[in-house]
């Protein structure tokens, strides 16, 4: 497969050159092949094939029957190659830095991406790296068991695997993001990271490595892809019991997209409050003129297959005590064709220069294809308003009484430093009679 008809020139730090087997720098990425496969024997690093005292002053291709394979069947094909294992020195945290961030366009622009024979197709699209290689690969190939390069659509034929199932060539857009974080989450990589740092590249956004800090890479991923793409396809995900707090999607939330999502209209914040972006909010009884509006539209026999979470939607909506109440709205988002039911908990009064913004939390959403969206919400009398959205806060009641307290405090030095200005003022008037 090859559809990429331009290559730009990314220098690629270290390769392997089968020519003389062994390792050199800077070579310009279209001359290379890069390697997509796991390891199923002993693994080799760039430490072993320096460690010349460990093997014994073996060459590279000497290290395994992988790289004695991948050299015989290469060779003939290009000069070089680079395999993650054995160009990338892991114990140096800034080359292992910038090899991950530069991955995706080293994959995107190199002579062609092979998948090494010992790795079975069933293997490979389960894997949470090869997404990214595969989604990145201008030109992919694999070795056969006779050792030979094969187009994938033969190395399907040969291990009798699907060719769909592989997720080939996964092309991101502004607005989509939500379809490939589904792709990647039912896959696997050997650390919680990498997941976020694999989508990192596919997404070509700027994301700090921080290993050890688990799913909360994911976490910075959807808040950066957000604020650098304004791309808030991921929030429309449907509230289960297992997810019931959070206002971002957790690993094993079912994100599908219905609708052509599109990039934010106006720019978005990240605090400690949650996400800032722009909705449209339906408030008191025109809460309960939507809810009628989905349960009509719901039972037409051309809107089935053209929403998610309708049903869900409208049941939070019925469950809810007091729907017209002016805490519980409806907030139309339009860049992701979706309806969320939030609950404000307090305002934040900083932020929007004198217009007080609410703070929400999530209880339901659904989304709607956008040609039925725009139909049924286009014309919605509904402000336009900003809201913070985060995670349903513990003890809402706390809260409230906290920032009670605070005003109070306020109140009283405001008060205080009022009689003390007074008493300075007075003081003065008397020394000066």
């Amino acid at each position: 497969m090859d559809i990429w008809c331009h290559r730009r020139k990314q220098v690629v730090n270290r390769v392997w050159d089968l020519h003389q087997d062994k390792l050199v720098n800077n070579i310009d990425a279209r001359e290379v092949i890069f390697i997509t496969h796991r390891w199923s024997d002993v693994e080799v690093s760039y430490q072993d094939t320096t460690n010349k005292k460990w093997w014994r002053d073996e060459t590279i291709s000497e290290m395994s029957k992988k790289l004695h394979r991948i050299r015989r069947t290469l060779r003939k094909h290009t000069r070089y190659v680079w395999m993650d294992t054995i160009c990338i020195d892991k114990s140096n945290l800034s080359e292992l830095d910038e090899a991950i961030r530069s991955m995706y366009k080293w994959y995107a622009n190199c002579a062609a991406v092979v998948l090494d024979s010992d790795t079975p197709l069933s293997i490979w699209c389960k894997r949470g790296w090869c997404l990214q290689e595969g989604a990145a690969a201008g030109r992919l190939c694999g070795i056969s068991k006779e050792g030979t390069l094969v187009t994938m659509q033969e190395l399907a034929d040969e291990q009798h695997h699907n060719l769909c199932t592989l997720d080939l060539h996964l092309y991101y857009r502004q607005g989509n993001a939500a379809e490939i974080l589904a792709r990647m989450a039912v896959r696997e990589t050997t650390r919680e990271e990498d997941m976020a740092y694999a989508l990192a590249g596919i997404f070509s956004i700027h994301l700090p490595l921080a290993y050890g800090e688990g799913l909360e890479s994911r976490n910075r991923l959807l808040h950066q892809l957000a604020i650098q793409k304004g791309d808030l396809s991921f929030l429309s995900f449907q509230n289960t019991q297992a997810n019931f707090t959070g206002y971002l999607p957790g690993t094993r939330d079912a994100i599908h997209l219905v609708a052509h999502c599109e990039r934010a209209s106006v720019p978005i914040n990240v605090s400690h409050f949650g996400t800032l972006f722009e909705v449209q909010l339906v408030k008191e009884e025109d809460v309960k003129r939507v809810l009628q509006k989905l349960k009509g539209w719901k039972i037409l026999k051309f809107a089935e297959g053209r929403s998610l979470g309708v049903g869900e939607l409208t049941e939070a909506l019925d469950e809810t005590k007091n729907p017209s109440s002016s805490w519980t709205d409806v907030a139309i988002i339009h860049d992701i064709r979706s309806l969320m039911l939030v609950k404000a908990y307090g305002l934040d009064r900083q932020t929007g220069g004198g217009q007080p913004i609410k703070l929400c939390y999530r209880l339901q959403c659904c989304q709607i294809e956008e040609t039925e969206f725009e139909r049924l919400f286009e014309e919605t009398d509904a402000e336009f308003e900003r809201i913070w959205l985060g995670d349903r806060p513990v003890g809402v009641g706390r809260l409230k009484a906290a920032g009670s307290q605070l005003r109070s405090r306020r109140r009283r030095k405001q008060r205080d430093d009022h009689i003390e200005e007074q008493a300075i003022s007075d003081l003065q008037i008397v020394e000066n009679e």
